[in-house]
């Protein structure tokens, strides 16, 4: 530690001046004394080290500071020839630091002149060899995620090969929010209903009333309609309140549902009702008709298509 006359190291750690060297106290450029070694090493910069003849005045010097009792020399005289050659460093060397950047600013970049970050998550996993991979989706209510995660909840097994209520077992354990139309939005509905906590439903369509005494039955009965009422006949279990969801005999606590129904659709008034039977019990529900269409066609109908996605999307913003 040293003290000067502005400065005492006893009384604060960042005492500096320009390192001197040889009797006249020449002054080296870009070198500094601290109160240790270490600080004085980190706040000096290379800038001598470039220069031929500040290298050569440190060399020069040596020997009146190598003494053996560590004492001046009274008779020091600068040598003719030098007994040890350094070359200076290379400016012309394209580098990240320049001469005056601190030796400190250096060490704390750990000397690295350019950093390239090149991610191989193939090399990571031959690296690793996992046995498994598991990855979570950071929007949880986005329409993509949303929908990748029901087309897992609802991969039932269908009829006439698998017979109710396989289908509808297939999804119980794996649901919490479902987004699907026609018979899967059947399913989805009666999941609600079976299931608590779900987040939210988004149905296009469902198939709620299997019995068939809605209106929109008769009325969209002909064949210009596409899916006409005798896609539903083939069915024994049309009673059960799994299968025709109108006939639950309570609808509240329900999840957030959005109702997407088709306008030329023989599905269309067991829809409405189930809108009503909805808002009657308190649920939250919103629902949308989609115009000029058919059902299961209604996925041609650019139209009719972006506003059941824009819907959808707007819906669960809004959760």
């Amino acid at each position: 530690m040293y003290a000067n006359g502005t400065c005492n190291c006893v009384v604060s750690n960042d005492c500096q001046e320009p390192m001197r060297i040889g009797p006249p106290d020449i002054v080296l450029p870009g070198l500094f004394v601290g109160c240790f070694p270490s600080d004085g090493l980190k706040i000096s910069t290379l800038e001598c080290f470039y220069s031929s003849s500040c290298i050569n005045t440190i060399l020069s010097y040596l020997e009146y500071y190598t003494l053996p009792d560590k004492s001046l020399p009274t008779n020091f005289s600068l040598p003719r020839v030098l007994t040890l050659i350094v070359n200076p460093l290379n400016e012309s060397i394209p580098s990240h630091f320049s001469t005056t950047t601190s030796i400190g600013t250096i060490i704390n970049e750990l000397f690295i002149e350019e950093r390239e970050n090149i991610s191989s998550y193939e090399s990571y996993y031959v690296a690793c060899a996992p046995t498994t991979c598991n990855y979570d989706y950071s929007e949880r209510r986005g329409i993509f995620s949303a929908k990748t995660i029901c087309s897992a909840a609802i991969g039932y097994r269908l009829e006439p090969a698998h017979k109710y209520p396989v289908w509808l077992d297939n999804a119980v354990d794996v649901t919490q929010h479902v987004i699907e139309d026609n018979a899967g939005a059947m399913t989805a509905a009666s999941l609600s209903h079976t299931l608590k906590n779900i987040d939210f439903q988004v149905l296009v369509s469902p198939a709620l009333d299997t019995l068939g005494e809605t209106p929109s039955y008769e009325e969209f009965a002909s064949p210009m309609y596409y899916v006409t009422p005798e896609f539903m006949e083939c069915r024994d279990d049309v009673k059960d309140p799994r299968v025709s969801i109108l006939r639950n005999t309570t609808f509240e606590g329900l999840p957030e549902t959005l109702l997407l129904v088709i306008e030329f659709d023989f599905l269309r008034n067991g829809n409405l009702e189930y809108h009503k039977l909805l808002e009657k019990a308190g649920d939250q529900t919103k629902l949308v008709v989609l115009k000029d269409v058919v059902h299961i066609v209604f996925r041609a109908f650019l139209k009719a298509c972006a506003e059941a996605m824009s819907s959808a999307r707007d819906f669960m913003a809004s959760i």
